[in-house]
């Protein structure tokens, strides 16, 4: 299954947390938890945040 872009998940979702700068993710997952209902979306350069947010479904963009 293809990746979906961040346009994607706009147009699916009316209730979107975005988390610019989330570092090792640490800050989505708490996101996450405290707002089950809501999409967490992230944008980061630190790879190993990115690959933390990944391994647990959160949508995510590489950039700075």
């Amino acid at each position: 299954m293809p990746s979906k872009s961040l346009i994607d998940v706009i147009e699916e979702n009316n209730n979107i947390i975005l988390d610019i700068g989330f570092g090792t993710g640490d800050s989505s997952l708490a996101l996450k938890n405290t707002f089950p209902d809501s999409t967490i979306c992230g944008i980061e350069a630190y790879k190993p945040g990115i690959k933390n947010l990944l391994d647990n479904n959160i949508f995510v963009h590489y950039g700075d």
